[in-house]
């Protein structure tokens, strides 16, 4: 599911990634499935619409999201990190953007993790566009196959860190954001995905059902005026 690029939610991160001047920000999250893929390609759109020069990175390499949509060679070894950006097409997009992710092989991936190779990468995308998205692996999966987040995170302008309400602990969120701040990071600030989390009105009929058990008539009064209320319809 893709975030709508015209909801209010889009348009304050726009705002705020705007009032930042960044020009190369690191999207990133604890773990996986929080989001982080969709999030990346509706603030690309959004910037697009604006009339801003927009390039999405790829560096989620535990779960890429990216380079199925790419016309990536994933055979041989290749000395090059990334090949030319490409225009895609996702599903649910309205307008082609512009994706890159890096070369297959061992040979880009170490290239990748030593000091100085992505942010060279990145110097060289802004002289072609406006803003770069990056798409980074989750900070808490470490295998033999990932960039390291927080070393990509410390490459860009600044980091957000996206979190998936009632999914993600505390814990996991301090230790994620301690990675960032060890690497030197500019962590920008934390988005909410509140995409599994019950509304107020879903939770006032929840327990309006419960009340259905002692008194009927009363339970179907209260959900018939819930149901009704334009207030709870509102998005909040």
């Amino acid at each position: 599911m893709y975030d709508p690029i015209h909801s209010i939610e889009i348009q304050r991160i726009y705002n705020f990634i705007t009032s930042q001047q960044l020009r190369t920000l690191a999207l990133t999250a604890c773990n996986s499935q929080e989001g982080l893929s969709s999030l990346a390609l509706a603030l690309a759109q959004r910037h697009l619409l604006a009339g801003y020069n927009t390039l999405v990175v790829d560096l989620n390499l535990y779960r890429p999201s990216l380079q199925p949509l790419l016309n990536v060679q994933n055979d041989g070894e290749v000395d090059h990190l990334f090949p030319a950006p490409q225009l895609m097409m996702p599903e649910g997009k309205q307008i082609a953007l512009t994706g890159v992710s890096p070369s297959a092989g061992r040979t880009p991936l170490m290239k990748l993790r030593s000091a100085g190779s992505l942010t060279e990468a990145l110097k060289q995308w802004q002289t072609q566009f406006d803003l770069i998205i990056v798409d980074t692996s989750p900070l808490n999966r470490i295998n033999a196959n990932n960039i390291p987040a927080e070393q990509v995170a410390a490459s860009c302008d600044g980091a957000l860190l996206v979190v998936l309400s009632g999914q993600t602990s505390q814990a996991e969120v301090n230790e994620g954001i301690a990675k960032l701040n060890e690497a030197g990071a500019q962590l920008k600030g934390c988005i909410l995905n509140d995409q599994y989390s019950p509304s107020l009105k879903t939770e006032m009929l929840r327990e309006v059902n419960r009340l259905k058990q002692w008194s009927g008539w009363l339970g179907n009064l209260c959900q018939k005026v819930i149901s009704n209320n334009r207030l709870l319809t509102l998005d909040v």
